[in-house]
């Protein structure tokens, strides 16, 4: 049960500041591509999750440190939107300490010794990955190739779960890129600053339920160079109809919270600045025994000046 759970759940608790004297004008929020364009995002993601079983009982923690930085260039943009890119890492690195030892990998970094760990090793394949990269319409993006050679070292490595991928697969990585087109949804509408819009997502938790995140954004302000837009995050858990006798029973505590900031460059016309950060709270029940859990994640996502 604790595997369906243990997922970057990616939204850092912001402070927002008040609406300027620009409270009723209309903003873009719109990320712009055009073929040919080349950007680059450096993105940080940090995972922590502590599980105790029954009162009393020290807690385990679990952690995890991932971090790249990725050039990307426009090859083709379709008329509805949609478009392909190409990518290459500059710079990656994941760090899931295993009590006091430091298990991970860098790259680039200085030569590794002949005994060096499998998993330190992963990093290189990284080196001269091509990332083909699509986005849909909606701004959703998909990593369709360029981390076969990852995944292969990966699978011959005995690791004692998948944390040590980190962001590193197509899924995961396609997740992590998605709001850089996406924007949470704020190019769908005209925005104004002082009003928003709101987002709902669903985190399944297999088979006990789901939480449902609603996310309720705001443009807070805006000048001539950047647009400031920021949300607070309502969950609830929904929970199946008839769940089985065998199926763990799970509850959100009132203490789960999240709050995502945003920054969209007006020049450049895309994203500049996304930090999103998630605190869930749950206790989870089977036969008997009894698991509190509590996951804090953020992600960063921020456009590298050329």
């Amino acid at each position: 049960m604790v595997r369906h759970l243990f997922r970057p759940v990616i939204v850092a608790a912001i402070l927002l500041s008040p609406a300027t004297a620009l409270a009723q004008s209309e903003v873009p929020l719109k990320p712009v591509l055009k073929q040919g364009d080349e950007f680059a995002y450096s993105i940080g993601m940090v995972l922590d999750v502590s599980q105790k079983m029954g009162e009393g009982q020290p807690a385990q923690i679990t952690s995890l440190k991932a971090g790249s930085q990725i050039r990307m260039k426009v090859l083709e943009v379709s008329a509805d939107g949609s478009a392909k890119l190409e990518g290459h890492f500059e710079r990656a690195m994941v760090q899931a300490p295993i009590g006091d030892q430091k298990v991970g990998f860098e790259w680039p970094a200085a030569a590794l010794p002949d005994d060096a760990a499998p998993v330190a090793k992963l990093g290189d394949t990284l080196e001269k990955a091509t990332l083909s990269i699509e986005v849909d319409a909606e701004g959703n993006a998909s990593v369709v190739s360029g981390l076969e050679k990852f995944a292969d070292a990966a699978s011959k490595i005995d690791l004692p779960d998948d944390r040590y991928q980190g962001f590193f697969t197509n899924e995961k990585l396609g997740n992590a890129l998605t709001p850089i087109f996406k924007l949470d949804g704020a190019w769908k509408a005209t925005r104004v600053v002082g009003k928003g819009w709101q987002t709902t997502e669903t985190i399944a938790l297999p088979p006990a339920g789901a939480i449902e995140m609603v996310s309720d954004f705001v443009v807070v302000d805006a000048d001539s160079d950047v647009v400031n837009c920021g949300a607070q995050i309502a969950m609830s858990l929904k929970r199946p109809e008839n769940p089985a006798d065998d199926v763990a029973t799970v509850s959100l505590e009132p203490t789960s919270t999240g709050a995502t900031k945003i920054v969209y460059n007006r020049h450049r016309m895309l994203l500049q600045f996304r930090k999103a950060g998630m605190t869930i709270d749950t206790k989870w029940s089977l036969g008997g025994v009894n698991v509190e859990q509590t996951q804090v994640s953020v992600l960063n996502l921020r456009l590298v000046e050329n």
